[in-house]
């Protein structure tokens, strides 16, 4: 019976569904599953090969849609299990007489409502990503917990959802302890093995992943056809100095939990309240299932965020954010059993579809995602200003730009006389510039580039460009009202670039409000109000530029660059202390920056040299040892040091610091000088 409402379910979610990519991972994914080629770690096999499929079975649509629609179909799935999973959890007022049809049937349709139109299942369900496959994995499995408890087909199915997403892992011990938990006499070796003879073949999917590397598919992330490789993306190694080795502190860790606690209200709102009372009501009904669904909670909630050790700013927290799906689907069966509990049905169900059309107005007040082509145009505008036959180089670039672009070259293709170069060398491989054709850059931040670049549209290029307005140039859709975080990075460039070109011709004022409003349109953007700040304090608006470098800071606490313009800042209001202390941070959260050292060190030899003018010698000294500790192999500090020593008469410490000098620099400007003295001293 639950299945008839999967229909319902899946037509919602195609009435809203994304008509093309999507921002994030989607250009990746839709690329990996159309050529069977190979994802990002830890590669997601059976995704990949249930994506093919879906882009050959579906005869209408493009491409990327019909990989979304198996979101929607998987979403619906998941929705449809919940509800059996209510009706299983309210079997007892079937018992007891008072299971009428109505009761019965339409009270866990009502509750799976609050998953239907939650935010981040509904976002996830409606665009080319794998946890809506997940979700249904893990109400698949507790389903059959739950009702047949036909435990070799649950550990198969188990094993298969490894072969999806790697925080399945996170339910390994929490789906043995209840079997073990409800039936104790199954705990056996001879059980054990007849199990894992289930379990195993599940993830034999990746094996898929050096059979499809071999044949080096245009998508080859990590190219896992040898042991070692193969490992090494299964592991999700390449990630490690991101997420579980960059040792975030407990306070971090609060953060997150403060989050995941705000991000459930907003969800789920009053139901969140539900879910507790419902909660307390199963743990007297079913203690052991109750508890099942209080570790799931616990693992993909506190087990996740101590496990994972993402920094605490806008892309981790959007990135982790679906993660939460499965534990939010236990408060949505929390709340569930409270209203299948309900006996006075016609007070409380109007009250519940009036708080449920709220959400649905509430999530969808950006405007409907089946309208929304901002991650799809942006690409095309990039490949639209590349002239023929030319290199287009992604430096140091974002999902939205690599992915999408992926998509549109891979399996679109679009614009196949240009070579694409990734300088991270994982979509776009082993390519290299040729130095023949011209290249155009994409980057936020080309200091790196070591070259003189010019703005042309939302590409840089080492010659000066004719630049019109590239609002006027590029297609721009109808954008959406409210903008996810993913969208900004794509939606704010248009301001960003505009503005800065507007800047770079001499239109100051119009270029200023340019880029304040993609401030607007990037809130939580840390390189945009880092980048604006930069722009800003160039143009000796302090007051602006400190506000909109402060707000980076807030965005991430440890990033580098904008605890160096603050330094810059303050280096130019002449306020030395405060510009030492945030040089100090920058080279703290970034140790290759040099460049922070360097300013600290010159701020010293101005303070020492301005101490020598006035006569303070001795306070001299001190400031010009300050800088050597920042800078030690700066030759002519040792030098200015060495001729105070001289002038103060104390030989043996001039000496030292002029023979520090030749070592350091035996062919500079005053080395024969130095000889002679110490010749002669």
């Amino acid at each position: 019976m639950g299945f008839i409402f999967v229909f319902p379910f899946f037509l919602f979610y195609l009435f809203t569904l994304h008509p093309v990519v999507s921002v994030g991972d989607s250009g990746e994914l839709i690329t990996a599953a159309y050529t069977l080629g190979i994802a990002h770690p830890p590669g997601y096999p059976l995704w990949t090969i249930l994506g093919k499929i879906f882009t050959v079975i579906i005869p209408f649509g493009n491409i990327a849609y019909r990989v979304n629609l198996m979101s929607a179909f998987f979403g619906a799935l998941t929705c449809g299990v919940v509800y059996l999973i209510l009706q299983k959890m309210g079997d007892g007022r079937r018992e007891t007489g008072d299971g009428k049809p109505f009761t019965f049937y339409l009270l866990p349709f009502t509750a799976v409502l609050c998953l239907v139109f939650s935010k981040t299942f509904w976002s996830q369900a409606i665009i080319s990503e794998v946890y809506t496959l997940n979700a249904f994995f893990v109400v698949l499995i507790i389903y059959l917990l739950l009702t047949t408890y036909h435990l070799p087909l649950t550990a198969f199915i188990y094993g298969l959802s490894l072969a999806n997403h790697y925080i399945m892992f996170l339910f390994g011990p929490v789906f043995a302890f209840y079997v073990i938990w409800k039936k104790p006499e199954i705990f056996s070796i001879k059980n054990i093995l007849s199990l894992s003879a289930f379990f195993i073949p599940g993830l034999f999917l990746y094996f898929y992943l050096p059979i499809r590397s071999s044949v080096n598919p245009p998508i080859d992330w990590g190219n896992p056809e040898n042991l070692k490789n193969f490992i090494a993306h299964i592991g999700r190694f390449q990630y490690k100095g991101l997420e579980m080795a960059a040792k975030v502190g407990f306070a971090t860790k609060l953060l997150f939990v403060r989050d995941f606690f705000s991000q459930l209200v907003e969800n789920f709102g009053l139901f969140t309240v539900l879910s507790v009372f419902g909660l307390v009501s199963l743990i007297k009904k079913d203690f052991k299932f109750a508890m099942l669904t209080i570790l799931i909670f616990l693992a993909n909630t506190f087990g996740l965020i101590i496990l994972l050790n993402f920094k605490f700013t806008p892309q981790d927290i959007d990135a982790f954010t679906p993660y939460y799906i499965p534990a939010w689907i236990m408060v949505v069966l929390w709340a569930g059993y409270k209203i299948i509990e309900w006996r006075n049905v016609r007070f409380f169900l109007p009250i519940v579809f009036v708080v449920l059309a709220f959400y649905v107005y509430q999530n969808s007040k950006s405007g409907l995602p089946r309208y929304n082509f901002v991650a799809y145009d942006y690409p095309v505008n990039m490949l639209k200003t590349v002239e023929k036959n030319n290199t287009l180089y992604l430096h140091e670039e974002v999902d939205e730009t690599i992915f999408t672009l992926s998509y549109l070259k891979n399996v679109l293709k679009k614009r196949q006389d240009i070579t694409i170069v990734d300088s991270y060398n994982n979509i776009f491989l082993s390519k290299n510039i040729d130095g023949k054709s011209r290249v155009y850059y994409s980057a936020v931040n080309t200091a790196k580039i070591n070259k003189p670049l010019y703005l042309n549209g939302l590409l840089w290029t080492e010659q000066k460009g004719t630049n019109k307005n590239i609002l006027d140039f590029y297609v721009v859709r109808e954008l959406p009202k409210k903008y996810e975080y993913r969208e900004q990075e794509v939606i704010a460039r248009y301001s960003y670039f505009y503005g800065k070109f507007l800047i770079d011709s001499g239109n100051i004022k119009d270029g200023i409000f340019e880029l304040k409003k993609s401030l607007k349109a990037g809130p939580e953007l840390i390189w945009l109000y880092n980048n604006v700040g930069d722009i800003l304090r160039q143009q000796k608006d302090y007051e602006s530029a400190l506000h909109s470098l402060s707000h980076a800071i807030s965005l991430d606490s440890s990033y580098s660059a904008a605890y160096y313009n603050l330094g810059l800042l303050y280096s130019e209001k002449k306020n030395d202390e405060q510009a030492i202390e945030y040089f100090q941070k920058a080279y703290r959260y970034d140790k290759t920056d040099e460049d922070s050292l360097k300013r600290i060190s010159k701020i010293y030899q101005k303070k020492g040299y301005e101490n020598f003018v006035g006569g303070k010698t001795e306070d001299a000294i001190a400031e010009y040892k300050k800088a050597i500790e920042y800078t030690p192999s700066s030759a002519d500090i040792y030098y200015n040091i060495g001729v105070i020593y001289s002038q103060l008469q104390n030989k043996k410490e001039a000496k030292n610091y002029f023979q520090k000098y030749i070592q350091l620099k035996p062919g500079g400007t005053n080395a024969e000088t130095i000889k002679k003295w110490l010749a002669n001293n």
